[in-house]
């Protein structure tokens, strides 16, 4: 009995660990099927909410765009004087690593001022809803935490 209880707790342990490995992160495609290009991205960000762990990703053509991680003076001004990152490949997966907002730009001339910027509100909770297309966090944890009640009062 004790070594069933012990396959138990592992099985258990192994589910709660997939969940949290399912639920920790999504990417977005930044500007989905158009891509990191001039235009703005009101629209794009509408009904997204960011989180610790998620991954923005940048495509776009490198001959005529770049994505840069700017200051929030550098985003309001449309200047890259104090760049945190600069992506010149495509496409540039970056991680949302803190919470908080952070600021992105294409530095090639006039595509900032012409609406190619976005920033970002990044929450710092694992809950977050995440985007339509994307099962949301709560959902993987609700699905995971119903098999372990299930699977707890069928063996114990």
């Amino acid at each position: 009995m004790g070594s069933l209880m012990g396959l138990i707790g592992s099985v258990i342990v192994v589910i709660a660990v997939l969940a949290q490995c399912t639920a920790a992160e999504t990417t977005y495609i930044v500007g989905d099927s158009a891509g990191w290009t001039v235009q703005s991205y009101d629209s794009w960000l509408s009904g997204k909410t960011f989180a610790v762990g998620d991954k923005l990703n940048f495509t776009f053509n490198p001959q005529a765009h770049d994505v840069a991680q700017v200051s929030k003076t550098d985003y309001d001004s449309c200047t890259n004087t104090s760049t945190i990152f600069l992506g010149t490949t495509s496409p540039t997966i970056l991680t949302l690593n803190t919470s908080g907002e952070h600021y992105y730009i294409c530095t090639f001339t006039g595509h900032c001022s012409s609406g190619q910027k976005l920033s970002v509100n990044v929450g710092s909770s694992t809950t977050t809803s995440s985007p339509s297309s994307a099962p949301s966090r709560a959902a993987a944890f609700g699905v995971a935490g119903a098999f372990m009640a299930v699977f707890t009062a069928l063996f114990l």
